[in-house]
């Protein structure tokens, strides 16, 4: 298992292997299930914030030998015990769909109840290789 600093008070944890990263915000506990298919964790997150508050951390997946084919995982920020937990993945082309992935992290992440809401997976506009990824992930949860 890898601790990563990430902002003050909410370390990123990375298990599992380069290609199947596993990531938990907060504490070692908690994980997201990993991709269930090979995937290349890139070696930063986005954070969105609701004042000082962490709200969520948007992570960006890479099919190997794709870089520019992603996927963008909102990982809800943990709340006082209660760890983070995956909110929505979506699929696109690098570098395009950062506004939307933002105001799908700030709109669904708020009031998103983990283990009781399903994540969201939106990727129209995908290819085949990524909308399977994004729909198998989403129905580990």
């Amino acid at each position: 298992m890898l601790r990563c600093a990430a902002l003050p008070g909410v370390d990123l944890f990375l298990k599992g292997p380069p290609e199947r990263r596993s990531v938990s915000l907060g504490s070692p506990d908690g994980f997201i299930p990993p991709p269930p298919e090979p995937m290349a964790l890139a070696s930063t997150a986005r954070w969105r914030m609701l004042g000082a508050r962490p709200l969520a951390a948007i992570l960006r997946y890479a099919l190997p030998g794709a870089p520019d084919e992603v996927l963008l995982v909102v990982v809800k920020a943990p709340s006082g015990e209660a760890p983070g937990c995956l909110v929505a993945i979506l699929a696109g082309i690098a570098g395009s769909e950062n506004a939307e992935a933002d105001a799908l992290a700030d709109g669904r992440a708020t009031a998103f109840r983990c283990g009781v809401d399903r994540p969201t997976f939106l990727g129209e506009r995908a290819g085949a290789a990524l909308q399977r990824a994004g729909l198998a992930w989403v129905r580990l949860q």
